[in-house]
């Protein structure tokens, strides 16, 4: 489709006056007003920030965490607990499937 002019006004000069000269100049057109609703009702809630200096696990009191020694005897006698060896077991399976679906997707390629 060609470009062409449908219809050509000439200048009148009494309607000079009226005339506002806008720059930039911003329509909005849309077909529906503009309404907006925000209400939220809900209970304070009071916070309170605490922090802590967290190095190493959670051990025991009688466990000093940066004596070796100690800290491998306190494993061994941990992973001898039958309740240990039967928490494995039942984790196992489920770490195996979060590995699975985490070496499908590569982290570092932008998808989107």
């Amino acid at each position: 489709v060609d470009t062409r002019i449908l219809c050509s006004i000439a200048c009148n000069d009494e309607h000079g006056d009226e005339y506002v000269l806008r720059n930039p100049s911003v329509a909005i057109l849309d077909t529906s007003s503009y309404m907006s609703e925000h209400e939220a009702n809900t209970e304070r809630l009071v916070v309170k920030h605490s922090s802590i200096r967290h190095t190493e696990g959670g051990w025991p009191r009688d466990v000093d965490a940066t004596e070796p020694t100690d800290v491998n005897r306190y494993r061994k006698k941990a992973e001898k607990d039958d309740d240990y060896k039967t928490t494995i077991k039942v984790l196992g399976p489920i770490i195996s499937k979060c590995m699975r679906q985490n070496n499908t997707i590569d982290i570092y390629q932008e998808y989107f």
